[in-house]
């Protein structure tokens, strides 16, 4: 791996100026590589579960994919009732046996969300993710890493 900082540079300083950069943000005369840009042409030749295509995907659907979306559909109906009721489903086999069977992509995070009480988690720790961000932004021996896997 190689070290991208200049000669002189202190990792203190490095890691500042990083952190600069990232709450800065991206202005109109900032230099970027083309991959760098979500409106690069290879973004927009992405199946629906992110795998990348040498051309644009067919506009038609195959029947095999139709009949995988329709059973997606009615999965979806079938989560939408158990999450109106969730608290007669958590816990329960039904939850269970359904998440086995998969949780249809337009839901997975709110169901995720629910199954790992992440609202009563977030209450508890209240400011803790702010907290944690900022004692990163000091003392990550990690950052530069980062900064470099951002984009990838």
């Amino acid at each position: 791996m190689s070290d991208c900082r200049q000669p002189n540079e202190a990792p203190e300083e490095e890691r500042a100026a990083i952190v600069a950069k990232y709450e800065l943000g991206r202005n109109d005369n900032s230099h970027i590589y083309p991959w760098e840009d979500p409106g690069f042409e290879v973004y927009h030749v992405t199946d629906r579960y992110g795998f990348l295509h040498d051309h644009r995907l067919p506009e038609k659907l195959t029947a095999h994919e139709t009949k995988v979306r329709e059973l997606e559909s009615e999965r979806l109906n079938k989560w939408l009732k158990m999450l109106k009721n969730w608290d007669k489903y958590c816990g329960g086999e039904k939850l269970r046996r359904r998440i086995y069977k998969g949780i249809p992509n337009a839901i997975r995070g709110e169901v995720w969300c629910r199954v790992l009480e992440v609202t009563q988690i977030k209450q508890e720790q209240e400011g803790k993710y702010r907290e944690m961000r900022e004692k990163a932004k000091l003392f990550s021996p990690d950052i530069r890493q980062i900064d470099l896997d951002v984009n990838r």
